[in-house]
């Protein structure tokens, strides 16, 4: 009897081995699949990043096209309106470029619109704020396929097409504009020095008649003084004021606030009904500083340069204005022992005047300028400025409608202004290279920035609160800054 043939160890060995290689197989298939899927997933979330990315340069090389293609337009009192898609140069797109394993190229393309948008009470009426509209757009590496749920790419804005696998994603942002500083009474870049002087800083808001100065006209509309309301049927930032008439203040009363960017505040014998501010500086005689002392005031003030375009040269004694998009623009070497009236004629709507003087501005003895009300005046002044006596005569009545600009020396040298007697200014004096000095018993309606601020006398300054978010528009910042989730491939 034949004996049965046994198993091969060979054959069971094979069959164990390619048992082995099936699950090792299986287990390298599922390992890559996993890979693939978790490479497209990191793929994917680097397009998704990078076209965030993207739409970002987008809304920054925008806002530099703004500062340097529009604000030139918009650096008057009233900007135009720039309703409508801006085009120019730089270019409207551009392209981000990265290096690395699995690096893509990004896209971005944006839109800016210029619109006017209604502000708080107490500035004008509108302002032009920019909306950016930044779109960014990012190829996406590797294939489509990850095993997500479908409506995920959807959320994460990724578009998937035959031709094309793309990440999208959109960034709206808003301008604002920053004006040159007239947000406080006294700006100085140096030192405020009223040490031992009798200097009175309050506020009013000229828009308000229950909180205004009070303005005694006669029939043609001309101030013949100025003087506190009578009687006062609101509130008025000035303590002597208030209290003779009634009134009470508080602590959200006290607007009228000083600042330098410099190291030292002296205020001995002052009373500042608002805030006193340096910049990590000493504040001296302070007891009569009714609002808070901050060590963290920083203001950067543009310079002023040279008017741009025409200036006519005249020897007129009245000179005649333009419209507001084309004010009338004149030159006057030096003013001095002169008599000047701002006037619009027979013609209302031509009320806008700019006059540049690159000498010397002095008011003093016989030299006298008139404001016809409803006349808007801006004055450049390359020399000093000397002004005295109540030879300033602004009949509007608003600080807003007469501005005083010194302009800053390429060379870096100092200019002087002066304020003395006991005139009555209203208006705006933007100096940001002069050291400006107050004699006497001057009065001093709206605001006032300078490098330096020195007070010898018995000095009074209204700060007219609806000089909040006016004057001239120095740069535009940052408002909001959102995704919008809303937008899809």
């Amino acid at each position: 009897m034949n004996p049965q043939p046994r198993p091969s160890p060979c054959g069971s060995a094979l069959l164990v081995v390619l048992f082995i290689i099936t699950i090792l197989a299986f287990a390298l298939g599922t390992t890559f699949s996993l890979i693939r899927t978790n490479a497209n997933t990191l793929n994917q979330a680097v397009s998704w990043q990078q076209s965030l990315a993207a739409a970002e340069a987008g809304v920054h090389q925008a806002a530099a096209q703004v500062q340097t293609q529009f604000v030139p337009l918009l650096n008057q009192s009233s900007p135009p309106d720039l309703s409508g898609t801006q085009s120019g140069t730089p270019a409207l797109s551009g392209t981000l470029t990265t290096s690395g394993e699995g690096s893509v190229s990004a896209t971005y393309g944006y839109v800016i619109t210029g619109t006017k948008c209604a502000v708080s009470s107490g500035g004008p009426s509108s302002q032009t704020y920019f909306r950016i509209l930044s779109t960014g757009t990012a190829q996406v590496a590797g294939t489509k396929y990850t095993g997500l749920d479908p409506r995920d790419a959807v959320v994460r804005k990724l578009s998937f097409t035959p031709t094309s696998s793309v990440a999208v994603r959109q960034i709206e942002a808003w301008l604002k504009p920053v004006y040159n500083s007239t947000n406080i009474p006294i700006t100085a870049v140096g030192a405020i020095s009223a040490n031992n002087h009798n200097l009175t800083v309050d506020s009013f808001r000229s828009t308000d008649p229950t909180r205004s100065l009070g303005l005694l006209k006669d029939a043609n509309g001309n101030i013949t003084t100025y003087g506190k309301p009578s009687p006062i049927s609101g509130f008025f930032n000035s303590k002597s004021i208030n209290n003779a008439n009634g009134g009470t203040m508080t602590a959200n009363h006290y607007l009228a606030s000083i600042g330098t960017d410099g190291q030292s505040i002296q205020a001995n014998g002052s009373s500042i009904f608002g805030d006193a501010m340096t910049n990590g500086g000493v504040i001296s005689g302070a007891q009569n500083v009714y609002g808070n002392l901050r060590t963290d005031f920083s203001q950067t003030l543009a310079p002023v340069a040279v008017p741009p375009g025409t200036f006519v040269t005249t020897s007129n004694t009245t000179l005649k204005g333009g419209t507001q998009s084309n004010p009338a623009r004149y030159q006057i070497a030096s003013f001095s022992g002169k008599s000047l009236t701002f006037d619009f004629g027979t013609d209302k709507t031509q009320n806008y005047v700019e006059l540049y003087i690159p000498g010397d501005f002095t008011t003093k003895g016989n030299s006298g300028v008139t404001i016809v009300n409803g006349v808007m005046v801006k004055i450049f002044v390359g020399g000093n400025i000397d002004l005295g006596g109540n030879s300033i005569v602004n009949n509007n009545g608003y600080a807003s409608s007469l501005s005083i600009q010194g302009i800053t020396p390429t060379d870096g040298s100092s200019r002087t202004a002066t304020f003395s007697g006991n005139s009555t200014f209203c208006g705006t004096v933007y100096a940001p290279a002069y050291d400006f000095t107050f004699n006497g018993t001057p009065v001093f309606i709206g605001s006032l920035v300078a490098k330096t601020v020195d007070v010898k006398g018995n000095v009074t300054v209204h700060f007219d609160e609806a000089l909040n978010d006016a004057g001239t528009i120095a740069r535009y910042k940052l408002a909001s800054w959102f995704e919008n989730t809303r937008k899809v491939p």
